[in-house]
Order: C-alpha cells, then structure tokens, then sequence
C-alpha cells in the first residue's frame, strides 16, 4: 500500500482508538501539483485510441450543446453543460495520466480553467484490459476531485450530499482499475442530532454502523484532504482530432 494510503488509515486509527490529536497531526504532506505540458502530453498521447469512444461522446456533447437529459442518458457528467459559453469545445478538455501506478493512463475529463469549475472531475475512465471502463461522473450533488498526494500517488475524493442533514467525504485509492474506499466521513444530523459526525469504511449511508467522532477529528480530516486537491493541464477538446 502506498505511503500516502497509510497517513490517512493511521489518522482514522488514531480516532478509532480514542486519542485526542490536533490538526498538524492529520494534515497530509501535499507536494507541488504535478505540471505537465500539453506537448509531452501529446507525447503519450497512444492512449487515446483506447478513449476514442468516450472522447468522441464529449466531443458531440459540446458541439451540440446537449441538454442536461441527454448527459443523464449517455451516462456521463451534466456538469459539462456548464461551459457553453463562448466556445464550448474550449472550455472542457481532457488528460491522460496514470493514477493507480499500474502503467496505463487513465482518461480525465474536466473544465480546461480551474476558475471554471473548482477543479472537480466530470468524468474518469480506465482501461485495465485495453477496453475502456467508466470509473465515475460527477454532478452537482456527487462532486468528485483528484488528490495529489506525493510522486505517483493519487487519490480521488468525492463530496455528495443526500440534504443539508446529511452529506458525506469520501477519499479513495484508484486499485487495479476500481475505486477502493481508503476513509469516509459522514455528517448525519438525522442520526444524531448533538453528535453528527461520523467516521466510516463503507458507501452505505448507514450511520448505525459507522463510528461516532467523539475526538471532534472529522473537520480537520477534511480540511486536511482539502490541501490535496489539484488540477491537472486539460487539453481543450477544441484539439482533438476527431
């Protein structure tokens, strides 16, 4: 397991074990984001041909300037229609980069300016076998943001919300092409309404079985996830030969 993966399983451990730490103690080392060219990304750009399909559909979506059912029904991120204006094919873009370290480069989809959407991911895709599978989506209420941790580590983090009552971190690894749950924090007022955070291992929203944060722990595990987030260099669709 990569160094990063275990700062965040010791700090939950630290919770879990009742020891009161301050926030210095969970803050996750964050190197400078990772800065790459749009030429030595069209150097590897090889693995396009995996994406064709899926890099075609954007392609279509903002040159037609799709409405929001449309994304809903080709199963990719609404968040897309955002950046119509002007020139839509210049305002979304993709990259390719590796995020589990297995060799092969994953394919990002996200707004070309970080101003633009608050770097949140719209789409992920990987392709393990050489065929490309659909990682994740983002939307209003299930956002999504790449993490950059240390020298090939990443990290993706997800913040979804049922209600104001209710929302929910999520910080995962990408594992042999699938998102692997590292650490969650759950808000749930419903639940409890004196006591609402909650630490958690699972995806299933059922605060009876996560564990309750009675260090006061979960904000600072947030803000700390936070200092991570990062963008990487988005070639604008405006580029891609279709």
């Amino acid at each position: 397991m990569k160094k990063s993966l275990v700062i965040l399983l010791m700090t939950s451990a630290l919770v879990l074990s009742g020891c009161q730490k301050n926030e210095e103690e969970v803050e996750i080392i964050v190197p400078p984001a990772a800065e790459i060219s749009v030429e030595e990304k069209t150097e590897i750009s090889s693995e396009e041909n995996v994406y064709k399909e899926q890099m075609e559909l954007v392609y279509q979506a903002l040159s037609e300037e799709w409405s929001i059912e449309k994304y809903f029904e080709n199963e990719i991120s609404s968040l897309i229609a955002n950046h119509y204006e002007g020139t839509p094919l210049d305002n979304v873009g993709y990259a390719l980069e590796d995020l589990d370290g297995d060799g092969k480069e994953e394919l990002l989809i996200s707004a070309v300016s970080k101003d633009a959407s608050g770097g949140m991911l719209y789409d992920v895709y990987t392709a393990p076998d050489g065929k490309a599978v659909h990682v994740l989506s983002g939307h209003e209420r299930n956002r999504y943001y790449l993490q950059w941790l240390e020298e090939g580590a990443y990290m993706i983090a997800n913040e979804a919300s049922n209600s104001a009552f209710n929302s929910a971190w999520y910080y995962y690894s990408m594992i042999d092409g699938q998102l692997e749950l590292m650490q969650g924090v759950v808000f749930n007022a419903e639940a409890d309404e004196n006591n609402p955070w909650f630490l958690t291992y699972d995806e299933d929203w059922d605060a009876s079985n996560d564990t309750h944060d009675e260090d006061g722990m979960a904000e600072s595990i947030i803000e700390a996830n936070m200092r991570s987030y990062t963008t990487l260099e988005y070639i604008p669709f405006s580029a891609y030969d279709i």
